[in-house]
């Protein structure tokens, strides 16, 4: 529950900037196959478009790792 704590800090510290989902690949594991996610916890940045723009595999730190990408592609 680690990254999924840091995910929802990243979005308190930074309203309306993204939106996110908590998806339990157990119960959805259709989603896991859509996704090609083998290795949980998985985090899925993904544009407007639902095309993927980055992704965080069982990513230690995880609120250092997505700050600097959330803030620069916003400001794009």
């Amino acid at each position: 529950y680690k990254q999924e704590t840091e995910v929802e800090l990243l979005e308190k510290v930074n309203p309306g900037l993204f939106k996110y989902a908590v998806i339990d690949a157990y119960e959805n594991s259709d989603l896991q196959d859509q996704y090609k996610v083998g290795f949980i916890p998985a985090v899925i940045l993904q544009d407007t478009n639902s095309k993927e723009m980055r992704r965080f595999i069982r990513m230690e730190n995880l609120y250092t790792e997505m700050k600097p990408f959330i803030i620069t592609t916003s400001q794009k």
